[in-house]
Order: structure tokens, then C-alpha cells, then sequence
């Protein structure tokens, strides 16, 4: 008769009563427990770590991040951790979208999403869940627009849509239904917008619309009708630097930025009550890497962040009283290693956090924004997302 080994039934018996306590007594001490089976029932290994002082945020989510994901035509949906900013994306996720999404935005309500597909000339239009992050196409959608469409840009009352269409030079213009998010053209749409219009932008008041030309040089300034259709404002359109393409403005405030991603440089102006602009002292000023492609403005509209896509960084400014730009200890801030392409940008609704998309690697970075504007990378970032992001849109 073959022997059966010694002391082995003591630790077994101490591993499974160990065990026992753990699920008897689950939240002490915050731990995590996996245990592996031998091929007799005995334990073979049991680990015991810390639950972790950062999980990953789970539903009901109270802020969510949108990405569109250029080359698989898709929208990433996550849920934003409170505490900590990580990520968690929604079940479901990512939700398909027509070919080439590039942008992405959020009703001012956050019911609604909306994502310009450049590659089929077309608007996508979604239902959102904000408990959840599920997003459901809305009927209707998608919605045609002009050639080759960029960026959006929705007034703060959420009465008007507009679409810069970079390829038949113009800007489509919609009236948003307060209860479905339909989408209705405005009279007159589109309208014309010089040679290659590319980002967009409205002032916190939603009276006026600016809007960057690609190829020409120029930011033109349109005011919104009370039937949304746009007028241009005097003196536009207005010399900026080379190939414009970003453009916002500082909530709460008068002051225009826009990235020229050719030049290295941003541009910066004030507008007075009818729109026009006026050039800030030292504009433009460098954009602290190569080839700044994206501008996001903090919620207290105190920080200015460029994303620079060919030096691979994020450069960090502090917004002057009259909109001259400083940059911040330490900027610019790598990201996302080389040729991580990082092209896209959104501060989420406290300020405490700002997310960078990186197109090559298909991911997002994640950063803490410190007292004086300096990031830090968030536990877990990069999170995956979906091929070739681009566009990015949070919560209000």
C-alpha cells in the first residue's frame, strides 16, 4: 500500500480555515484573494494582495470620456473613476460609427453624441446612457453633411449643431431637438468657409462661431443667428498662423486660441460684442513641442494644454488676465513614448484630470493636473481604445 505523505493535512486545513475567514470577513483590511487547486482538492498557492487603493471606476459612471476611433470606425465609451481618473470602458464598448470618425461631441446634457465620420460624409447621432456609457444610434442617424467633415461644435443651450466639412469648403448647420436630438437643417445651410475649414469653436455665450481654414491661413468669425444660420463677423476672416487646426475658447472669458500645426506656434485673441478679434500681446506664442494638433482650456479656463504631435508631448500654459500665455514648471510632458501621435484632448469636467489620445499606439493617456498645472500619469494609463483615435469628448 503506498504511503500517504506527511504533514501535509495541517497547512491544507489552515489554508482552506484562512480562506474561510477572507469570505466571511470580505472587507477587511481591503483584500484580494486567488487560490490555485491542487489536482487532489488541496491548495497549492494562495495569494493574498491588497485590493488596491486605485479600482478601476465601475457603473452608475458620473462622468464618461468619448473617443472616436478613426481607423476602426468605432466610438470608445468610458466611465471617468472620480478619485483617481482611470478608466473603465462601458460594456458594449467600443460602438460602431461610420468610416473615419473624427470628432466627437457631447450634448450640453450629455443625452446625446455626436461624431463626424470623415470618411463617409456623414454625422452619427447617439443616445447616451450616462449611468452605464451605452450608447444607442438614434433614429435617423447618420446624418449627411458636407465632404470630408472635422470637427463640431454645439451651442451651450444645445439649440444649434455645426460641422466643418474640410473637403466642399463649407459648414453645415443643424437645430438639435431638446427631446430626441434630432437633427434639422437650418435655412441656408451649408455655409461657405473659405478654402479648408478644419476646427471649430463658440464662445460661452453661443453667439458667435469661429471657425479655422486649413490651407488659408485664417480663423473666420461667424454670428449665430436666432435662427442659427451664421453671418460673418466684421473683419473676418482674420490671419493666424499655418495650418490651423484647433481652435477654443477659454470658458468664461473672451479669449480665442488656435493651434498652427505648421508654424509650431499658437495664436491668441480676444473678441469684442460683435465678434471681431483682436491679436493678445506676444501672440503667437511657441507651442512648446512640433506640430501642436489639439487645444483643450481647463474648466476655470486658467490652463491652456497643446497636444504636440510630432515631439510626442503636451505642453501646459497658465492663461493670463488678458490672455498671454506662460508655460508651466516642467512643460512640455511626454507622453505615450515615440511616435505615439497624440491627437486629441479633453479635460474632464472638475479639472482634476486631462486625457490624450495617441493615434499610432491606439490608446488614451491619462494625467492628474497638479495645483500648478503640471501632469501626472494616472495608475493604469494608457488605456486601450480603439484603432487610430482621434477626437475625444467628456462630460460637462
Amino acid at each position: 500500500m503506498k504511503a500517504r505523505p506527511r504533514g501535509r493535512k495541517a497547512p491544507v486545513l489552515l489554508a482552506l480555515l484562512f480562506l474561510l475567514f477572507l469570505v466571511l470577513f470580505p472587507g477587511c483590511g481591503n483584500v484580494k484573494v486567488a487560490g490555485v487547486l491542487g489536482g487532489d482538492g488541496s491548495v497549492v498557492a494562495v495569494h493574498v494582495g491588497g485590493g488596491g487603493a486605485n479600482p478601476p471606476p465601475s457603473p452608475p459612471f458620473v462622468e464618461l470620456l468619448l473617443v472616436a476611433n478613426s481607423g476602426s470606425g468605432t466610438v470608445s465609451s468610458f466611465g471617468i473613476g472620480q478619485s483617481t481618473g482611470m478608466l473603465a470602458a462601458a460594456a458594449g464598448s467600443p460602438f460602431t460609427a461610420g468610416s473615419s470618425p473624427f470628432a466627437a461631441a457631447l450634448y450640453p446634457n450629455n443625452q446625446f453624441l455626436y461624431v463626424s465620420n470623415n470618411g463617409t460624409h456623414s454625422l452619427s447621432g447617439y443616445a447616451v446612457d450616462t449611468a452605464s456609457g451605452v450608447l444607442t444610434q438614434l433614429p435617423g442617424s447618420p446624418v449627411a453633411v458636407g465632404d470630408c467633415p472635422r470637427d463640431l461644435a454645439i451651442t451651450p443651450a444645445g439649440t444649434f449643431l455645426y460641422v466643418a466639412n474640410q473637403c466642399s469648403h463649407d459648414v453645415s448647420a443643424f437645430s438639435v431637438s431638446l427631446n430626441t436630438g434630432a437633427l434639422t437643417p437650418v435655412p441656408g445651410s451649408p455655409f461657405a468657409a473659405g478654402t479648408a475649414p478644419f476646427a471649430l469653436a463658440l464662445d460661452p455665450g453661443g453667439k458667435f462661431l469661429y471657425v479655422t481654414d486649413d490651407s488659408g491661413g485664417t480663423l473666420l468669425g461667424f454670428a449665430v443667428q436666432s435662427d442659427g444660420s451664421l453671418a460673418p463677423v466684421p473683419g473676418s476672416p482674420f490671419p493666424v498662423g499655418s495650418c490651423p487646426e484647433s481652435v477654443r475658447v477659454a470658458p468664461g472669458s473672451k479669449l480665442v486660441y488656435v493651434a498652427n500645426a505648421c508654424s509650431n506656434d499658437v495664436s491668441a485673441f480676444s473678441f469684442d460684442a460683435a465678434g471681431t478679434l483682436t491679436a493678445v500681446a506676444g501672440s503667437p506664442f511657441a507651442a512648446g513641442g512640433s506640430r501642436p494638433q489639439a487645444l483643450a482650456v481647463s474648466p476655470t479656463g486658467s490652463l491652456l494644454y497643446v497636444a504636440n504631435q510630432l515631439s510626442n508631448d503636451v505642453a501646459v500654459f497658465s492663461i493670463a488676465t488678458g490672455g498671454g500665455l506662460t508655460p508651466v514648471a516642467g512643460s512640455p510632458f511626454a507622453v505615450g513614448g515615440s511616435n505615439a501621435l497624440p491627437s486629441g484632448l479633453a479635460a474632464d469636467a472638475s479639472g482634476k484630470f486631462l486625457y490624450v489620445t495617441l493615434s499610432n499606439a491606439g490608446q488614451v493617456a491619462g494625467f492628474s493636473v497638479g495645483s500648478g498645472g503640471g501632469l501626472t500619469a494616472i495608475a493604469g494609463s494608457p488605456f486601450a481604445a480603439g484603432s487610430m483615435p482621434q477626437g475625444t469628448a467628456s462630460s460637462h
